[in-house]
């Protein structure tokens, strides 16, 4: 079931019924899982780190999930309440660029396996750290 890709206006209070937690949760761990794969890959390709090893590559990947539930995406919720605060949004940027960099390999996956992402058209690049999948009539949109 997959879902276009609606980018509106969100307002936790009033879109908080409407919005779809399984789908929502799925897509924005994919998208963390994803940019700990290209972490690894970006590991493995600059030669930064000497001490690289398939364990420490393994608990990256299957750690960010847990990362980005536990760490990430109550830090970001924080920090959009926080916006009126100058220079808060410096630790948005961080977080952000934190997940979007798996957003490539996201598109890629949706290519290769489409049931795997639940919407149609994923962002290639999109700094919002959290995509909210929200229920529509029906329909299915997903707003940042």
């Amino acid at each position: 079931m997959n879902q276009p890709l609606i980018i509106r206006d969100f307002k936790f209070t009033r879109d908080f019924r409407s919005i779809n937690w399984i789908s929502t949760l799925w897509y924005n761990v994919l998208r963390a899982t994803m940019a700990a794969v290209m972490i690894v890959v970006l590991q493995l390709v600059l030669p930064v780190n000497q001490s690289f090893s398939i364990l420490g590559a393994v608990i990256t990947i299957l750690g960010m999930p847990l990362v980005y539930v536990i760490f990430i995406l109550p830090l970001t919720l924080l920090v959009s309440m926080l916006s009126f605060i100058p220079f808060i949004g410096i630790i948005g940027l961080a977080l952000a660029l934190m997940v979007a960099i798996g957003d490539p390999l996201v598109c890629l996956l949706k290519r290769v396996l489409p049931a795997a992402v639940p919407v149609d058209e994923p962002t290639i690049f999109s700094l919002t750290p959290v995509f909210w999948l929200l229920n529509v009539d029906e329909e299915y949109s997903i707003a940042s």
